[in-house]
C-alpha cells in the first residue's frame, strides 16, 4: 500500500511472508569446519523456517531534502540458528543447529541534504535487533552504524566523496560471541572523467580507513584470534567502455 501527499511526503505499507528450507549442512553436518575451527552438528529433524514481515516507509522529498525512514519487525517461526554445547572434541568447541520462534527488528534513516548542484551531505543510520522467544540475542547481529559523507562536484567531470563510517559498540552478542567496542573509519575517493576515443574515461583513487585505525568488527571471525580488520586501503582504477552503449530507436 502506497500513499502519496501533495505536500512531498510519501508512505509505504508492506506485509510479506518468507519460507526457507533448512540447506544441507544445517541438515547433516557432523564434522570440524576448518573456517571456523568449530566441530557442527546438524539435525535432520529440522523444520522449515518460516516469517512474516510487516514494513512502514516515511520518506519525505524536496529540492533542498531527501529524508527516507523504514521500520520493520520480521517474526520467525523455527529460526535456525547455531550454539555451543559447551563440549569439546579433538579439542574443538561443538556447536548444534537448533530451532525457535525469533524476530528481527530495526530501522533505515537516510537523509539527503543538497544546498546546490556542486555541494551536498549524505547520511544513513541502520539498526537491528534480533532474538530468541527465550529473549536470549542472536548471534552475527551487525552494531549499529552511521555513515555519513560529503560531496562536491567540480563540474561535471570531476568529484571528491569525503566521509566516516561510525560503529557503535555491540554490548547484545550472542552465546559463543563476545561484544565489541565502538570504532569510527574515516575514508576518501576522488572521480575523474573524461573524453577520448568517442567514449567517457572514468578514473578514480579512494582510500578506506584513512587513519589505519585498529578495530574489530562484530560480525569478524579473526577477531577470537586476535586479528584485526583491514588497515589503510588505497586503491586505483580506470573504466574504459569499449561496447557503445545501445540506443533505442
Amino acid at each position: 500500500v502506497s500513499i502519496d501527499t501533495p505536500s512531498n511526503w510519501n508512505i509505504k505499507f508492506n506485509i510479506s511472508p518468507g519460507y526457507r528450507s533448512p540447506n544441507l549442512a544445517e541438515l547433516s553436518s557432523n564434522g570440524l569446519h576448518e573456517g571456523t575451527f568449530r566441530y557442527e552438528i546438524g539435525n535432520p529433524q529440522m523444520k522449515a523456517e518460516q516469517n512474516i514481515n510487516p514494513e512502514i516507509d516515511i520518506n519525505y522529498e524536496s529540492k533542498l531534502i531527501d529524508i527516507y525512514t523504514a521500520v520493520y519487525y520480521n517474526q520467525f517461526r523455527n529460526y535456525i540458528y547455531l550454539s555451543p554445547t559447551g563440549k569439546q572434541l579433538y579439542g574443538f568447541d561443538i556447536f548444534r543447529f537448533f530451532q525457535d520462534n525469533a524476530s528481527l527488528y530495526g530501522t533505515e534513516i537516510t537523509m539527503h541534504i543538497k544546498p546546490s548542484s556542486k555541494f551536498a551531505v549524505e547520511s544513513s543510520f541502520s539498526s537491528v535487533t534480533g532474538k530468541l522467544k527465550s529473549g536470549k540475542y542472536l548471534p552475527f547481529i551487525p552494531a549499529n552504524k552511521l555513515v555519513t559523507d560529503i560531496l562536491l562536484h567540480f563540474g561535471p567531470y570531476l568529484h571528491w566523496r569525503t566521509g566516516a563510517d561510525i560503529v557503535f559498540s555491540q554490548n547484545h552478542p550472542g552465546d559463543f560471541e563476545t561484544a565489541t567496542t565502538d570504532y569510527w573509519l574515516l575514508h576518501t575517493s576522488f572521480v575523474w572523467v573524461t573524453h577520448h576515443f568517442k567514449r567517457n574515461i572514468q578514473l578514480t583513487l579512494s582510500a578506506d580507513n584513512l587513519l589505519n585505525k585498529t578495530y574489530y568488527d562484530h560480525l569478524s571471525r579473526f577477531k577470537y584470534f586476535g586479528i584485526y580488520n583491514m588497515g589503510r586501503n588505497i586503491h586505483a582504477s580506470i573504466s574504459i567502455p569499449f561496447i557503445k552503449p545501445i540506443t533505442k530507436i
